[in-house]
């Protein structure tokens, strides 16, 4: 019997960029705005949100991965500066961005998105922009708050990391936060 599983397709990040989103979130959260910090544990890189898939659609969706990455290498990356969606003035999320390949990352996801188009997930109509979500405003900020923030980690960058492989990860949602746990792996 199959069920349904919330999910998204993502490439999990290296303990030392993890620590460094956790020592951001703690260096913010001194100031005056109300933020739902991501557990640092739980900062990704999202490839594709899936929403609620047929369990027995897991094979078919690992099938389309593993085409994606066919005859690809691993994608060096480092994670750099800090910024806003959408906007300063409407700030809603706050992220850290990623350098490096980027440009390769990007090719990358859009295939992804083909393939999975191909067996029935709709693509994805904004385009593909490489970030790390470390948190969301609960309410409006002053953009003269957010500005400072921006031009303070514009330099902070990572050590670089290797990208080699996607993770099919089922998101479960609970009062204390969402729970994710791997359902597939593909390696480049």
């Amino acid at each position: 019997m199959s069920e349904t599983i919330r999910s998204f397709v993502a490439i999990e990040l290296p303990e030392h960029v993890i620590a460094l989103l956790r020592g951001v979130q703690q260096d913010l959260s001194g100031n005056k705005f109300r933020v739902r910090w991501v557990q640092p544990d739980n900062i990704h890189l999202t490839l594709k949100f899936l929403g609620n898939i047929d369990s027995n659609d897991i094979d078919g969706i690992g099938a389309a991965m593993s085409n994606t990455i066919q005859g690809c290498g691993p994608i060096t990356l480092y994670a750099e500066g800090v910024g806003v969606f959408p906007s300063v003035k409407r700030a809603r999320i706050i992220w850290m961005g990623l350098s490096g390949h980027v440009q390769r990352l990007s090719e990358i996801q859009r295939k992804l998105e083909k393939n999975l188009a191909a067996i029935g997930f709709p693509e994805e109509n904004r385009s593909f922009k490489a970030h790390l979500t470390i948190g969301r405003f609960k309410s409006a900020v002053n953009p003269k708050v957010i500005e400072p923030i921006v031009h303070k980690y514009s330099t902070l960058r990572s050590e670089e990391f290797t990208l080699n492989q996607f993770v099919l990860f089922k998101s479960e949602l609970t009062p204390s936060g969402p729970v994710y746990s791997a359902l597939q792996r593909v390696v480049f």
